[in-house]
């Protein structure tokens, strides 16, 4: 007997209407590694097998539910109704089950939990009858908004907030489908090409995850991401003049430290800033030699350019985020400062 054959005595024993309901083999969700499952949606699972495929199940749900979510189990056995047994999630593996074919039923979360509800928002406030703020935005007018939501999430990286961080990749995420939205208004593409898109990018790059690619180690890794990144742009480029360079995709606009670590990282397997930690502080340091000595007619700006460039190149080798440690030195003083000022003022007036 299937699930479906088992769906409307399930319903009736559990007093539920079934609509929105989503049915998934038990053992095909137990291989995933994330749930095919909206969570704001009711969800019927069966049939359940052994301790074993329950703890697989339950790893896979919790993804998506936390284990307190309450579920229940609608056991079916010939000649009698079906027995329910309410329990909680985090519970699946250690229930024991009743006889005959035993389903699982999910209610769906108490509060809207899917990429499908929001995105539903998001569309609600571009209808015709929505919000008029929201119905002027263009593609362009949002630049700075995502600019500034991209550093809140950095913020709240360096603090380790991780509250905060939810809240601000959900921003980040608005500002996600916001453009999405606009450009399935423009028809340009929709939000289901941009995953379409992105999923294909990474498993064609991970071909020792999803293909049977056998490696040796992390650097054979990341020489393979960058030999199948050369291989698309080469698939894309509209001339055969013009050859694609390693370096298309490095954004002009990021920061200039994140971006001579990305060029850096980029370059670095052909040996064009293939120094070591000791060759680059020898280099660092005859640099500032020459910097601190070097007349007004000298370019100061470019030899400081060079020495910053260094620089990043030795925080790199150090396996240390150049930009992210600038940050959190610049948060250091303004803390310092901060509390100086707050001690100057408890403390005499100062004299104008």
């Amino acid at each position: 007997m299937t699930v479906f054959a088992l769906v409307e005595p399930t319903l009736r024993a559990l007093n539920v209407q079934g609509q929105d309901l989503q049915v998934a083999d038990a053992a095909a969700l137990a291989r995933r590694c994330y749930p095919n499952l909206s969570t704001d949606r009711p969800a019927l699972i069966g049939p359940l097998a052994d301790a074993e495929q329950r703890a697989s199940l339950r790893a896979v749900l919790r993804q998506a539910y936390p284990d307190v979510h309450p579920v229940t189990l609608v056991c079916h056995a010939d000649g009698i109704p079906p027995a329910t047994y309410s329990l909680l999630l985090g519970q699946l593996d250690h229930a024991r089950l009743g006889a005959g074919i035993c389903l699982l039923y999910l209610p769906p979360l108490p509060y809207p939990g899917s990429v499908e509800t929001f995105q539903n928002t998001v569309a609600r406030l571009r209808a015709p009858d929505g919000c008029p703020w929201d119905r002027k935005q263009t593609h362009r007018s949002l630049r700075q908004g995502f600019q500034e939501e991209s550093y809140e999430v950095l913020d709240a990286l360096d603090q380790d907030n991780s509250e905060l961080l939810k809240e601000e990749l959900g921003d980040i995420l608005l500002h996600i489908l916001l453009q999405a939205q606009i450009a399935s208004e423009l028809g340009e593409f929709r939000f289901g090409d941009v995953i379409r898109h992105v999923n294909h990018k990474i498993v064609h790059r991970h071909p020792h995850v999803f293909a049977d690619l056998q490696i040796s180690g992390m650097d054979e890794i990341l020489v393979n991401w960058e030999t199948l990144k050369q291989q698309e742009k080469e698939s894309r480029s509209e001339s055969a003049t013009a050859s694609p360079s390693a370096l298309d995709g490095i954004s002009a606009a990021m920061p200039a430290l994140a971006r001579a670590q990305s060029i850096q990282r980029h370059v670095d397997r052909f040996g064009v800033v293939a120094e070591d930690v000791e060759q680059l502080a020898t280099r660092i340091a005859a640099a500032l030699q020459r910097l601190s000595a070097a007349p007004a007619s000298i370019d100061r700006e470019q030899l400081l350019g060079n020495l910053l460039f260094d620089l990043a190149n030795l925080s790199r080798k150090l396996d240390i985020d150049a930009e992210g440690a600038l940050r959190e030195a610049n948060s250091r003083l303004e803390r310092q400062y901060r509390d100086m000022e707050k001690g100057v003022a408890s403390g005499p007036a100062l004299a104008s």
